[in-house]
Order: C-alpha cells, then sequence, then structure tokens
C-alpha cells in the first residue's frame, strides 16, 4: 500500500475576499436586536461542540458561540431586515455572502445549511489571517474571546458588546467543562444505527430511536445503492459536524466519500470527492477518530503488522490529511483489528481480538501520536470469530458497546457502563435478529 501524499488545501478566492464586516458594518441595523436573538438557541450546542471540535477552548468557542447569537440567533436562514447580513454570522450579501454562496455551491450543498455555514466561518477564519484566529487563539478568558471576535471577524457598526459577553457566558455556562464525547451517527444524534449491504446492491439502514434496548429499531429507509461489495463500504464522519458520511474504497485504490447532507433520511448525500488514493485491499483499511476532534483519520493495517495512520486536519475536502504516525505494530491479521472509543473521551481505543478469544484493548493517552497507547486490558472473553465481532455506542454516552452477530443471525449487545476497564459489560440484550455478518455494518 502506498504512503499518500499529503495535499494542501487551496483556499477558496482567499486573497480575494474584501475585508467587509460579518454584520452590516456601516449600519447602525444591530441585526441581534432586529431578529430578537436570544442566548441559549437550539443551535448553540452543535456550534459550540464543532469549534472545539477544532481546537478552541471551552471560552473560546463560548465567544464565537454569543457573537453568532448577538448577530442572529444562530439562526442559518437569518437576514437582516433592512440590511445586507445574511446567516449566523450576517455575512454581508455582495460580499462575504457571497464567497459562502461560490464555497457551498461548489460542494452541491445549501448556503442555509448550519453546518455549511460553521465550516465556512471556519474556513475563512483558517484562510484569512485579518479574521482574527491567532489573536482568537490568544486569549485566556471568555470575555478577551467575545471582544476578539467581535472586533477582528464581525466588525460590526453597533455591537452592543454587553449583550455578546452575556451569551458567551451562557453558552460557557451551559457546554463548557467536562463532556460526554457523542459519537456520530447517520441521524447525528449519537445512537448508533444498523446498516446492512443488501444483495441487490441498496445499502438499508434502521433508526435507532432507543439506544440499548431490546430491538430499538424504528423504521429503516434506503441510504446507498449501486454498493455491490459489502467489504468495500465504510461509514465515518469526515467533517465533525456528527453525521456519517458513506465511504466507498474503490477497485483503483480510490476512496470515495458522499457528505451526509440531510442525517437520516433516504439517500442523503450531497456532494462526493475524493478523500485518499493507494487503498488497494479493502480489508486493511479503517476510520477512526483518534484525537477527538470528531473527524475520522483513515487508517491502513499494513503488510508489515504495522498500523499507519494519516490525521485529518481539513474535513470534507478533496486529500484532507495533513500528518501521519504509526500507531501500531505486530497487528498482522486485519480480520481481528477495532478501533473504538470505550471510555468515551472522544479519542478511539486500538483493539485486537485474539486467537484464544479474547478482546484486548490499549487505551488512547496521546490522541493522534506515534504509539499513543498508554494502558491495555482485557475487554472480552470467548469472541472466537472475530468476523462477528463490532463494537459501536448505542446510547450516545460515548462509550462504544461490544456485539457478536450469533449464526442464528441475532444480534447481541452488552452494554459498556464503566469505560475503560476490565469486562465494562453491565447487561445484554437481543438488538436485532437476521443479520448476515459479511453484509453488517454496526455505525
Amino acid at each position: 500500500m502506498k504512503r499518500m501524499a499529503r495535499f494542501l488545501f487551496a483556499p477558496l478566492a482567499a486573497a480575494s475576499f474584501a475585508l467587509i464586516a460579518g454584520c452590516a458594518a456601516e449600519s447602525d441595523d444591530e441585526v441581534g436586536e432586529t431578529s430578537q436573538a436570544v442566548s441559549p438557541s437550539p443551535n448553540d450546542q452543535a456550534a459550540f461542540e464543532f469549534l472545539v471540535g477544532r481546537g478552541l477552548t471551552d471560552f473560546q468557542a463560548a465567544g464565537v458561540v454569543g457573537n453568532l447569537d448577538a448577530e442572529s440567533g444562530m439562526n442559518p436562514r437569518a437576514v437582516q431586515s433592512p440590511g445586507l447580513g445574511r446567516g449566523i454570522a450576517q455575512w454581508s450579501a455582495g460580499g462575504r455572502w457571497d464567497q459562502l454562496v461560490a464555497y457551498a455551491h461548489q460542494r452541491g450543498r445549501s448556503e442555509w445549511d448550519l453546518g455549511l455555514q460553521l465550516e465556512y466561518l471556519w474556513h475563512e477564519l483558517e484562510t484569512v489571517p485579518a479574521w482574527g484566529l491567532a489573536k482568537l487563539r490568544a486569549t485566556g478568558n471568555v470575555v478577551d474571546a467575545t471582544i476578539v471576535f467581535q472586533d477582528s471577524f464581525e466588525r460590526c457598526g453597533t455591537c452592543h458588546t454587553e449583550n455578546r459577553i452575556k451569551y458567551a457566558k451562557a453558552a460557557l455556562a451551559a457546554y463548557g467543562g467536562p463532556r460526554v464525547h457523542r459519537a456520530s451517527s447517520l441521524s447525528g444524534e449519537g445512537r448508533a444505527e444498523i446498516i446492512a449491504v443488501q444483495q441487490n446492491g441498496e445499502v438499508e439502514a434502521w433508526y435507532n430511536y432507543s439506544g440499548f434496548a431490546h430491538m430499538p429499531w424504528s423504521s429503516s429507509t434506503i441510504v446507498g445503492r449501486g454498493f455491490n461489495d459489502p467489504a468495500r463500504v465504510r461509514f465515518a464522519d469526515i467533517d465533525g459536524d456528527g453525521k456519517l458520511e458513506i465511504i466507498a474504497i474503490q477497485e483503483n485504490g480510490a476512496v470515495q466519500a458522499w457528505h451526509n447532507d440531510r442525517g437520516f433520511t433516504e439517500m442523503p448525500w450531497g456532494e462526493s470527492i475524493i478523500i485518499a488514493e493507494g487503498f488497494n485491499d479493502p480489508a486493511r483499511v479503517r476510520f477512526a477518530d483518534l484525537d477527538g476532534d470528531r473527524r475520522a483519520e483513515i487508517i491502513a493495517i499494513q503488510t508489515n503488522g504495522e498500523i499507519q495512520a494519516w490525521h485529518n486536519g481539513r474535513g470534507f475536502v478533496y486529500m484532507p490529511w495533513d500528518a501521519d504516525h504509526i500507531i501500531g505494530q505486530g497487528f498482522n491479521e486485519p480480520a481481528r483489528v477495532r478501533l473504538a472509543d470505550l471510555d468515551g473521551d472522544g479519542r478511539a481505543e486500538l483493539m485486537a481480538i485474539q486467537t484464544n478469544g479474547n478482546i484486548q484493548a490499549w487505551h488512547n493517552g496521546a490522541g493522534f501520536a506515534h504509539m499513543p497507547w498508554n494502558a491495555d486490558v482485557v475487554i472480552g472473553e470467548g469472541f472466537n470469530d472475530p468476523e462477528r465481532v463490532r463494537l459501536a455506542d448505542l446510547d450516545a454516552d460515548g462509550r462504544a458497546e461490544l456485539m457478536i452477530i450469533r449464526e442464528n443471525g441475532q444480534v447481541q449487545a452488552w452494554h459498556n457502563g464503566r469505560g475503560f476497564v476490565y469486562m465494562p459489560w453491565d447487561a445484554d440484550v437481543i438488538i436485532a435478529e437476521g443479520f448476515d455478518p459479511a453484509r453488517t455494518l454496526l455505525q
């Protein structure tokens, strides 16, 4: 398998961005007042988690959220009336808003989508130094973070800074501090769906409405067509928005991903891109979030037993990988390797299903790093057929459950009640019937 070349994302006309204020810069029309913005907004937590996932501290993320609440009430469809402001940051029509629209349409997505607007906001921060990312990262408290984002990014006319700080403090109180790192799912709600790649090439998914329970599924829907080889199908969250993308490892070694625009619906996919090349053996390919930023890394189990991982630094773009590390050695049978978050810290652990039936797990103590494991423990016994073993978070508590697909087609699950410890399971239940392990994914 080839080592992947490192590619740099070409910013979308970054040099040509006019320095136009996020809100109506020269106007005394305060969007936060005219839109009757309130905090917290129902979208605040999604925005907060997105920003923390990009590496901001809690108080820095809260400072941004407070500004966006003041601008729009975190409403991606907010339109200033009268005025030019649009979206959560009230980008000005005729300037930055038009750039956002172009960015969205290039990706086959709607400019009014919350996730797209958050991605574009971060794209601006990363590609235009004047918008103040370096200054924001240098702040040491929520008040300074709020003011820096207000002055550098929003550049509002009449800012009402006291409201922005109030909203920021509310967001920090609501979402800051220790948190459950919820897993991604098709729906974005964090409860793993069960997915079957049918013989006709359709990919059928069942919605998990009740978490860890007997037969927790409600309706099913077709989320893919033309996927005739289940061994080549993967699901992973590439952009950190909490919703899984569908991924195909093509026969030519290219890895193609389709963006999840609409959650758990029929065929929810928007834009497709090539995210990797040179992965010719699908049995050796994994995806997992190693550093807790919610964006999945791509991982290859090499023929020499090394496990090589490429860091996802840029989300859902062409070839988003910006670094690579060897994270494991001596793993000579790819079918026995699993990665999942056992303790709810957002960083995937590494597991091996041993020939004696034990499942040995190594704790991820260092994130995306060379050999990041700092402890190991046996988490399961009697699992002699690795092809039947799955791990996924069924109840959205951040900790993966252990599952086995029995010879009779039943899927038995053990609840992870204690995190990364010896045999952490505290309950078991049959969650499904009639599933073929060769065609079944739990994501």
